[in-house]
């Protein structure tokens, strides 16, 4: 993990021309191969970002507040899970969307 996250930093400042489908798709061989690695490197690193929902009495954290019963890798379905216990709880509950970095 740490070796990718070293050579994403290195070469970070490509990431506009790695990432262009037109480039990529105009360029050589080796090129489409470097263009779906970095693709795969960006990815991976974006999975050590988890989603928690915490769910606010009234939507004040100071109030009653309790954590979902799971994080999630995807922001959209965290909202979702946040906008489903909220009906679940008669309304009296709001999400807060929280983002965490997984520790290595």
């Amino acid at each position: 993990m740490k070796t990718l996250k070293k050579t994403f930093k290195k070469y970070e400042h490509l990431d506009d021309l790695l990432s262009d489908p037109k480039w990529i798709e105009g360029a050589a061989f080796p090129y489409h191969i470097l263009g779906d690695v970095w693709q795969a490197v960006k990815k991976h690193l974006e999975n050590d970002i988890l989603y928690v929902v915490l769910m606010n009495r009234w939507g004040d954290r100071e109030s009653h507040s309790y954590v979902l019963r799971r994080a999630f890798y995807s922001e959209e379905n965290a909202i979702q899970a946040g906008v489903e216990e909220k009906k679940h709880r008669g309304g009296k509950y709001e999400p807060e969307i929280v983002r965490v970095k997984v520790d290595e």
